[in-house]
C-alpha cells in the first residue's frame, strides 16, 4: 500500500480539526451563570470570617422590599478579609433562567450571610444581561431547527416547490362545530362547541338568543360582592345627580286596551342640600304604568332611616287595647270605651266615650267637662282637694235651677 504525501496528511488533520471546532461551537450554548465578586460584613465581635459560610443570595426587581424574583444559597470560602468570588446559578441544573433579564427592568442583588440580615440590595449591571443573547438563538423558546419546513408535498405548486415554500405546517387540527353569534367553548383540548353566551348587535345573552340589552341573563344571578348602582354623573354645584336606578316590574292586564300593561316601580338614591355645607341623600319610591316614564310616589326614607309617607297615607286602625308606656300626644281626639292611662297625656283633646280609669295624675292647663262627674272615695282623706296659689276663689260652683248640695252620712 502506497503512504500519502505529507501535504495530504497534513491537509486531512486541519480539515478534521476544523470540522470538529465548527460542530463544537454550533452545540455550544450561552451559560446561564454569572460572575460575582463580593465582601461579607462580618458580625461584630468576629476578627476573621469562618473558612466556609452559607449565603444566600436572591436577585429582586427593586432596591428595597418586595419578594425575591430567584434565589439560591451556596457555601461561600472568603478570604481573611471576607472577599470571596462565586458562580450564580451553579447550584441549580438550569443556571439563573434566561428570562429574568429579558425584560428593561433593574434588577438588584440581595447577599445574606446566614444567621445575619441581608446587606444592601446591588444593582447589576451591563453584561448580566448579556444573557439574553441567549434567548436570541430561539424563536418563542423553541430552537431554530423546529421551525424548519418540511419537504413541498406532491400537490403543492410549482412556484411553492421552486422558492422552497410549503404552507403544510404540521399544526394539530381543530374539531367541532359552531354557530353563527355564539361565543366558543373548548369542550376538550382540541374541539370547539357552543358556549351558553350569545352575542348580536352589542348585546349579549346568556342562556338566550334574544338579548333586551346589553347584558341579558335568563336563569339566576349570585352577586359574592358589592352590587353598586354609582350616580348618573358627577355632582356641580349647579346640579346633583341621582343613582342608576333599581326597577322591579309587574305586569298586569287592561280590559280597556284589551293588552297588557307593566306596572314600573322605581327605587334611587337622590341627593339633598346640594350645593350647601351639609349635603345628604334620600332613598325614594318612584311608579309608572306603562311606558310612561316613573314618578315620584312621596314615600321617603332620609338618610338617618325617618320614613316620610305619601300623601294620604292611611294609618292602622286599633280595634284593641293600645299601652303606652310613653307620652301620647295628640293633635285630634283620642275616643274609645274604655281608656287606662299610666303616664301623662299631652296637649290637645281626647274624647273618651267610656270610662277613664287613671292610677296617676291628670294634669289639665284646659277643662275637663262632662254631662256629670263624679268623684267618690272609700278612704279616710279629702275626696276632692282644691288648692288655689293665685288670687282667685279655689272653688266655684255655679248653677241656674238648684244650688250647692253638701250631704252628710256615715
Amino acid at each position: 500500500m502506497r503512504s500519502l504525501p505529507c501535504a495530504v496528511l497534513l491537509f486531512a488533520v486541519f480539515y478534521l480539526a476544523e470540522v470538529s471546532r465548527a460542530q463544537q461551537a454550533s452545540t455550544t450554548t450561552v451559560p446561564n451563570l454569572i460572575n460575582f465578586t463580593g465582601t461579607l460584613h462580618l458580625p461584630s465581635g468576629l476578627e476573621s470570617p469562618p473558612k466556609v459560610v452559607g449565603v444566600t443570595f436572591a436577585i429582586y426587581r427593586q432596591e428595597d422590599g418586595g419578594a425575591p424574583l430567584w434565589l439560591e444559597t451556596q457555601n461561600v470560602t472568603p478570604d481573611s478579609t471576607g472577599h470571596y468570588t462565586v458562580l450564580l446559578g451553579s447550584t441549580k441544573s438550569e443556571g439563573i433562567p434566561a428570562d429574568l433579564f429579558n425584560t428593561y427592568e433593574q434588577r438588584w442583588l440581595g447577599v445574606q450571610m446566614q444567621g445575619e440580615a441581608e446587606q444592601p440590595r446591588v444593582l447589576l449591571v451591563s453584561v448580566p444581561y448579556a444573557m439574553k443573547a441567549a434567548n436570541a438563538e430561539t424563536i418563542g423558546g423553541l430552537p431554530v431547527s423546529a421551525f424548519v419546513l418540511a419537504a413541498p408535498s406532491q400537490s403543492a405548486s410549482t412556484a411553492e416547490s421552486s422558492s422552497g415554500l410549503n404552507l403544510n405546517l404540521n399544526v394539530s387540527s381543530v374539531a367541532g362545530s359552531g354557530t353563527t353569534n355564539f361565543i366558543p367553548i373548548w369542550t376538550n383540548s382540541t374541539t370547539l362547541a357552543n358556549a351558553m353566551i350569545y352575542q348580536t348587535g352589542g348585546n349579549v345573552g346568556i342562556g338566550n338568543t334574544h338579548p333586551a340589552g346589553t347584558l341579558d341573563v335568563s336563569g339566576g344571578a349570585f352577586i359574592r360582592g358589592t352590587l353598586q348602582l354609582p350616580a348618573t354623573g358627577t355632582a356641580t354645584a349647579t346640579k346633583g345627580f341621582n343613582s342608576q336606578p333599581l326597577d322591579a316590574l309587574a305586569s298586569a292586564f287592561n280590559s280597556s286596551a284589551h293588552a297588557a300593561v307593566n306596572q314600573h316601580f322605581r327605587w334611587q338614591a337622590e341627593p339633598v342640600g346640594n350645593n350647601t355645607a351639609s349635603p345628604s341623600g334620600k332613598f325614594n319610591l318612584l311608579f309608572a304604568s306603562g311606558s310612561a316614564t316613573p314618578a315620584e310616589t312621596g314615600l321617603s326614607i332620609s338618610n338617618k332611616g325617618i320614613i316620610t309617607f305619601a300623601t294620604g297615607q292611611t294609618l292602622p286602625t286599633v280595634t284593641g287595647n293600645e299601652m303606652v308606656n310613653g307620652n301620647l300626644s295628640a293633635t285630634g281626639s283620642v275616643s274609645g270605651a274604655s281608656a287606662n292611662f299610666t303616664g301623662s297625656v299631652s296637649t290637645g283633646s281626647q274624647t273618651v266615650t267610656g270610662n277613664i280609669t287613671d292610677t296617676g295624675n291628670i294634669s289639665a292647663t284646659g277643662a275637663l267637662s262632662g254631662a256629670t262627674g263624679t268623684f267618690s272615695g272609700n278612704s279616710s282623706t279629702e275626696i276632692v282637694t282644691v288648692t288655689q296659689s293665685g288670687t282667685g276663689n279655689a272653688l266655684g260652683a255655679r248653677s241656674s235651677s238648684i244650688g250647692v248640695q253638701v250631704a252628710s252620712g256615715v
